[in-house]
Parts: structure tokens; C-alpha cells; sequence
């Protein structure tokens, strides 16, 4: 079998190789397309980044409009379109800009219609799906190097001379956001995920997370809003519960003034990375080695630590993450021994 997927991983490969027609003129405007999801649109930051410093170049960004927030402060972009079920409207718009290039970064059917209709030299990235199919159903590692989202970004960039800048993710949320929170110090932790699977069940919370030295702040969207009543109601005052209250960018604001962050693989993490702050990272059905771990400059690569029960023989199980795990025990999130979390812990709280 292994011999089998080793073959067909050497067959497909290279199946990812982008489209892109010879540039003739120097850059000047190039869009970048990435629609979702928060975490997803947080990792493409250091493109944004290295396009503007880089090139000199106009940066513009196609987004779902209920996303284009997230970059309303970024200074490396110069405009941002939403896409909002208007075709044809926002396809005309693009097309008025005559752009220099297009940088797919979400790469799905969608992005391929946009770039397709522009009519201008365009490239993607390699999304390794067939890969992350065989570690997840195999769990026979064929991914290689650049492993990393954001390494696969570079790698793909490569062919306009952008080289990786080294500085991380960059989250940017305005000078009027305000940290709410009045209790100094305290820890973070984002109790979200898009699936359930991605998420530590709330009594392993309380028992692992349940006797920090400092209030635990609890970070989450509304479908965490039971989850964090729970985790109130069994640890008090211990807990500062700020879940579904407030806005992404002073989720930000939040999370960068704490000791550090404790949190799934999610947009919380990701954000985390962008503000350079310490992190446990708490992984279920996904895994560091899927290439999607706190992407913080090299110099800072130390103040990050995985909880992964990697000794686990169905793990990981999933790319993205399900709503139950597929073998019934979720083992990867409820089967964590104390003496694995406690020194994790410990060594967090003396960085």
C-alpha cells in the first residue's frame, strides 16, 4: 500500500502547476483573490505585504464582502472588492482596473471564473490535496517541503521575484479598538472552530485549562455561547467570559495584551501568530503536519507549542475537521494525559 501511494503521490505532484501567460510589462496593479475564511484571508498577509514593499506595485483584493473587514486597516492594500453574489457587476469592475497580473490564492472554481474572464497573466499555488488525502486516510506523510500554507504562498511568488521577507503574518485592527478587559494579566483562549472536531470538548477544558494562576478570557462566535456557560458556570471567577461580545479586531486587541493564547486550529491562532503572541495550539482531527501551524517569524518560532496526541494511529483524521470523529472515541482531544498538558503548560506560562 505504501509503495502504491508513494507512486501515485509522484504521479500527481505536479497537477497543481499554475496558468500564467508571459508578462510583458512591469508590474504595476496586481489583484489578489482569497474569499474565506478568516484564518485563510489572515495567512495571505504576507503577500499583501511583500507585493506593496516588494514591487511597489497597487494591491488590490477580491473578498466576499462580509469578510473584507478583516483587511479595512491593512496599509499594504490599495483596494479591496467584494464579492457578493454580483457577478457580473463586480467582474465588470475588475475588469475596468486592467490589472497587471492575478494571484489566486483560494484557487477553487470561483477564482478560476474571475481570473479566467480578466484576461491577464494569472497564476495559484499548490494545494498539496492529494497529499493531505493520503497522510489523512493513510497517515503516510508525503508532503514535503514547503510544507507551510504560507511557504506554498512564497514558493508560487517566486516566479515575480518576491522572496518570503521572513516577518510573519501581519494583523492590522485600527486605533480605535479598545481592550475591554480590565483584569491584568490574564491568558486567552479561543474556544472556536468551524468543526466540532477541531474543538476540545468543555470538561476537558475545565480539567486540563481549569487552575491557570491567571483569568482565563474566553474568545468565541455565538456557536461557542453554550460552551462558555459551561466552562463559567464550573471555574467562576476564574473565567472572563467574552464570548460572542465582541468584534474580530477587538478579539485582536484582546488576545495581543495576554500573557499568551491558548487555541484550536482556527482563525484565533492564526491572528495570534499575526501579533506575534505566544501560543499553545491545541489540535483534534488535524495536525501540525497538514502545514497550517502559527506561522511566526523564525526568530520566534520558540514562543509556539503544538498540544498533538501525534502517537495516535488515526491521527489526524481529517484536513479541515468534521462534526464527530469518524472512529467514535475522539481520542486526539479527550484521551490527553495530564502529565502531557501540565509541562506544556508550564513552560507557556514561563515565557
Amino acid at each position: 500500500m505504501a509503495k502504491f501511494l508513494e507512486a501515485l503521490h509522484s504521479l500527481f505532484k505536479n497537477s497543481d502547476i499554475p496558468y500564467m501567460k508571459s508578462i510583458k510589462t512591469a508590474l504595476k496593479k496586481v489583484l489578489v483573490i482569497r474569499f474565506s475564511s478568516i484564518g485563510d484571508i489572515v495567512l495571505c498577509s504576507p503577500v499583501f505585504r511583500t507585493l506593496k514593499l516588494q514591487k511597489n506595485v497597487e494591491v488590490h483584493w477580491l473578498t466576499k464582502k462580509n469578510n473584507a473587514f478583516i483587511n479595512a486597516h491593512n496599509p499594504y492594500i490599495d483596494k479591496i472588492h467584494c464579492y457578493d453574489n454580483n457577478y457580473k457587476t463586480i467582474l465588470k469592475g475588475l475588469q475596468s482596473e486592467k490589472f497587471d497580473l492575478v494571484i489566486d490564492l483560494h484557487k477553487n472554481l470561483r477564482s478560476f471564473r474571475f481570473r479566467s474572464q480578466l484576461k491577464c497573466p494569472s497564476f495559484d499555488f499548490n494545494k498539496i490535496n492529494i497529499q493531505k488525502y493520503i497522510l489523512v486516510n493513510f497517515q503516510i506523510d508525503l508532503i514535503g517541503e514547503p510544507r507551510h500554507l504560507v511557504d506554498r504562498y512564497f514558493k508560487s511568488l517566486e516566479r515575480i521575484g518576491i522572496v518570503n521577507d521572513e516577518q510573519g503574518l501581519d494583523y492590522f485592527y485600527g486605533e480605535e479598538t479598545k481592550n475591554p478587559i480590565t483584569t491584568y494579566p490574564y491568558i486567552v483562549y479561543g474556544i472556536g472552530g468551524t468543526y466540532n472536531t477541531k474543538k476540545m470538548p468543555t470538561d476537558e477544558i475545565i480539567r486540563h485549562f481549569g487552575n491557570l494562576p491567571y483569568p482565563l478570557v474566553l474568545l468565541g462566535g455565538k456557536t461557542e455561547e453554550a460552551a462558555a456557560a459551561e466552562i463559567e458556570s464550573a471555574l467562576g471567577d476564574k473565567v472572563i467570559n467574552m464570548v460572542n461580545q465582541c468584534n474580530l479586531h477587538t478579539s485582536a486587541k484582546i488576545i495581543e495584551e495576554g500573557q499568551f493564547l491558548i487555541s484550536h486550529d482556527t482563525a484565533t491562532m492564526h491572528i495570534g501568530a499575526a501579533l506575534n503572541q505566544k501560543i499553545l495550539s491545541v489540535w483534534g482531527a488535524t495536525a501540525p503536519p497538514l502545514g497550517m501551524t502559527p506561522y511566526l517569524p523564525p526568530q520566534l518560532l520558540h514562543q509556539t507549542i503544538a498540544l498533538d496526541h501525534s502517537s495516535l494511529k488515526c491521527h489526524p483524521c481529517s484536513k479541515l475537521g468534521g462534526d464527530q470523529c469518524p472512529k467514535g472515541h475522539f481520542k486526539c482531544l479527550r484521551d490527553l494525559p495530564s502529565e502531557m498538558v501540565n509541562p506544556l503548560i508550564e513552560e507557556m506560562l514561563k515565557k
